[in-house]
């Protein structure tokens, strides 16, 4: 009886112009690994500090280093190996460090939360509207009866109401006064007031 050839499955070309620690899955992975924390690491610098602001806030000199370090980690990223973007991860990891060090040593502040208060309309809860995640935990942290929303959150929220982002964007400078979800005409659920005769 003959056997069945066997396919071996074809694995599409690698480009030449990928790194070489992007040329397997589990190079891929372990390069991953290591480029996560500094990435996340640089998140958190940024919410502290502002985006681009740290670099500035310490001496030429360590802002230099800072940069150039910054300029190895993305070539790592761009065309390196697996040793290279570990190695690179590492040092970029302290760098953000030094620099964070360098200006607490200099007396330099952090940013302070940004943030927007307003009543709601039967004036019985403070909104209070910041920037990020980070932001809305510092203002949490105040004991204050307030609810707390991120910029994103509100984004989500305004996606809910398709209509409102319609009409200001039909309308600029236009003004939202009052925000009502429709009521399907079919369903009597949340419309309790309902009081018209039933045809029927």
């Amino acid at each position: 009886m003959a056997t069945k050839p066997k396919y071996e499955k074809k694995q599409a070309p690698i480009p030449a112009s990928m790194a070489p620690w992007l040329q397997t899955p589990d190079l891929y992975l372990a390069g991953r690994a290591a480029t996560d924390g500094t990435d996340e690491l640089a998140v958190q610098m940024e919410a502290k500090w502002g985006v681009g602001r740290l670099r500035l806030l310490v001496s030429d000199e360590w802002r230099e280093k800072f940069d150039r370090q910054r300029r190895m980690y993305n070539e790592a990223i761009d065309r390196g190996s697996l040793d290279d973007v570990r190695h690179e991860a590492k040092r970029m990891t302290a760098a953000w460090r030094k620099l964070d060090a360098e200006a607490t040593a200099a007396g330099k502040s952090p940013l302070a939360p940004e943030q927007w208060e307003i009543m709601n309309e039967d004036g019985l809860e403070v909104i209070i509207i910041v920037r990020d995640e980070l932001d809305a935990i510092n203002v949490a942290r105040n004991n204050r009866a307030c609810t707390v929303y991120s910029l994103a959150e509100v984004g989500r929220i305004l996606a809910a109401y398709p209509e409102i982002a319609k009409i200001k964007h039909t309308f600029p400078g236009a003004t939202v006064t009052a925000a009502r979800r429709k009521t399907d005409p079919v369903s009597l659920s949340g419309n309790e007031n309902y009081e018209d005769d039933l045809p029927f």
